[in-house]
């Protein structure tokens, strides 16, 4: 992740109850730190996170993870686009999902996509997506 050839900083966000140990060792390996506020459950909390990165005149974020990065950033109203590549496997029931995040009661309360588009990436589809309608906003905690 740290050995890259873009000349771009790569950051890395922690808590600030990281182990100054590893940030040490992260800083070593060239990554700049961003030091957020956690949330409840001790994870990176990411409406800080996206405002550290604005205030640094970052504006656009791509988020690579798993299922719980990205229903993180789903389930609270943080993205604009969405890219979803999906390989020609089928996992059954057991597998686990791209979104981590606990469905709605009913499908009429389910995210609901902007139109899609489809393409291939070599053996891959790629299916592309706007956020339909506004931001779901939360109340601000004071």
């Amino acid at each position: 992740m740290l050995r890259q050839r873009s000349s771009a900083s790569t950051w890395v966000a922690v808590t600030r109850l990281a182990p100054e140990t590893r940030i040490a060792a992260l800083e070593r390996a060239g990554a700049a730190i961003l030091r957020c506020r956690a949330q409840r459950d001790g994870r990176v909390d990411l409406r800080d996170l996206l405002r550290r990165l604005a205030l640094k005149g970052i504006t656009s974020v791509l988020v690579e993870g798993g299922a719980a990065i990205h229903g993180a950033f789903l389930s609270q109203g943080l993205w604009d686009d969405l890219s979803l590549f999906v390989a020609p496997r089928v996992a059954g029931a057991g597998a686990p999902s791209w979104a981590g995040f606990s469905g709605p009661p009913s499908m009429k309360q389910a995210l609901a996509l902007g139109p899609l588009q489809v393409r291939t990436v070599g053996g891959d589809l790629l299916v592309t997506s706007r956020r339909r309608g506004p931001s779901p906003r939360k109340p601000r905690r004071r």
